[in-house]
């Protein structure tokens, strides 16, 4: 309930309690209102494996209706994978908790890898979680990500064993033993190739002719045109591993390009799907804008401290807001939601608040919700 109506600390939450809110709570959910001070004693103790399974549950009850289905690409889900910090410390919350050494003394890092589905509508949906955890001591984000990647790339593995994956990552997953789990998994890869990573990988590919196609795009000004390139070569041998190169640039005329995307792929490219490649690559930011970005700046409040030193309850807080805002995006994603939306002028934060205030103000009914629901029960996207 906190993540649903974005009240951002526990504090917040408890302020909703009143006579008629706690009524309508009743009603909707047929349980009692709780105190936030018992939800964090119950936190604390829960296991947060039981969390991880319901929201197991729900994704592959989503996949078994093909909710995901059209924006799947050549048959595969794009799972991108990323960490974030989530909160700093003047104090260890937790054993094993990276940290780093500054002027001003040690900072405590708590931050986790994520993997999440990412789609072209806007779907950013977390699939699992793995925390970051000290690697020879100190935090090194480089370090503590790659081996974090390991156990959360074989968590997904053992809990989807048939899923046909796409992995999506940044330059930083560009290495050999990565590409060699992801080949073991038997999943497919698109990962940012940065210019100054892989050098004897850049050198074959500066010695080799690419495939090149190029489009115009649009008209900008007389005698001004918005033009495409598309370059790729296939079958890069690097370290015994076979990779694809792909690179999209967008320019007006000889000018500076406006856009450039380099991308290292197991998938085989050609003219017809290489600006395809190149887009899926870069649905990777979808996990930081839709994902992180929603739940930092949002109303779900990643970052706050919601437990200060119990990981179990850090983990489980951490967990909850996941699965709430999965849920949201099921409802502000439906085509429905969206074409109201357009129409009201309004925002998502401003129909919470206004959902809040119902709540507060009006004693609800059941039967008008219920004869609405049987009227859209389906949910289009």
């Amino acid at each position: 309930m906190m993540f649903f109506l974005r009240r951002q600390s526990r504090n917040q939450a408890d302020l909703l309690a009143g006579n008629t809110f706690e009524k309508n709570y009743l009603t909707i959910f047929g349980m009692r209102l709780p105190l936030m001070d018992t939800v964090h004693i119950f936190l604390k103790e829960l296991p947060s494996e039981e969390l991880e399974k319901l929201r197991e549950i729900l994704l592959r009850r989503l996949m078994e209706r093909k909710v995901f289905e059209k924006w799947k690409f050549q048959g595969l889900y794009n799972l991108s994978f990323d960490g974030t910090g989530v909160n700093t410390f003047d104090e260890e919350p937790f054993d094993d908790c990276p940290y780093k050494e500054t002027q001003n003394g040690i900072k405590w890092y708590v931050s986790v890898l994520e993997a999440k589905l990412v789609f072209s509508n806007g779907f950013s949906i977390s699939v699992d979680t793995e925390w970051l955890k000290n690697q020879n001591g100190k935090f090194d984000k480089q370090d503590c990500e790659q081996a974090a990647f390991k156990r959360l790339a074989a968590k997904i593995k053992a809990k989807f064993p048939r899923l046909a994956v796409l992995v999506t990552a940044d330059g930083l997953y560009c290495s050999e033993p990565v590409f060699q789990l992801i080949k073991a998994y038997n999943w497919a890869f698109i990962f940012t190739f940065k210019d100054d990573s892989l050098k004897s990988l850049w050198k074959d590919i500066h010695l080799t002719e690419p495939d090149t196609h190029q489009m115009v795009i649009k008209k900008i000004a007389p005698g001004q045109w918005l033009k495409e390139t598309t370059s790729w070569i296939n079958k890069l041998n690097y370290k015994n591993q076979t990779i694809n190169f792909v690179e999209y640039t967008q320019f007006i005329e000889e000018d500076q390009p406006l856009e450039r995307h380099v991308h290292l792929s197991s998938l085989d490219i050609e003219k017809n799907n290489a600006k395809l490649i190149s887009r899926q690559g870069r649905l990777r930011w979808k996990l930081e804008n839709e994902g992180f970005n929603v739940q930092k700046n949002q109303g779900f409040a990643l970052g706050h401290k919601y437990a200060r030193k119990n990981i179990n309850a850090m983990a489980n807080y951490y967990l909850l807001m996941q699965i709430a805002h999965l849920i949201s995006q099921l409802v502000e994603k439906t085509k429905l939601f969206l074409t109201a939306l357009g129409k009201s002028g309004r925002t998502i934060k401003s129909i919470i608040e206004n959902i809040v205030a119902t709540l507060q103000r009006e004693l609800l009914s059941l039967r008008p919700m219920e004869k609405y629901f049987q009227s859209h029960k389906q949910l289009r996207y």
